[in-house]
């Protein structure tokens, strides 16, 4: 399979931009206060904040779920 014809720098540059709007969005200068307020948590829960913290990437260091 060949992918001469994707643009390599647009794909990086829109991965890229995706993360930071997301790692943005859910941060405390936007609406992290409010999402969590929304689902019920506590934001001063250190505990569960760490945990919160380490979610995102059980899933990826476990490669299982590409199969």
């Amino acid at each position: 399979m060949h992918f001469h014809s994707i643009n390599l720098p647009a794909v990086l540059v829109a991965t890229i931009s995706t993360m930071v709007v997301g790692f943005l969005w859910y941060s405390p200068l936007l609406f992290a206060k409010p999402w969590m307020k929304e689902m019920g948590y506590d934001p001063n829960d250190k505990a569960r904040i760490e945990e919160m913290k380490k979610a995102p990437a059980r899933p990826m260091a476990d490669p299982s779920w590409l199969a």
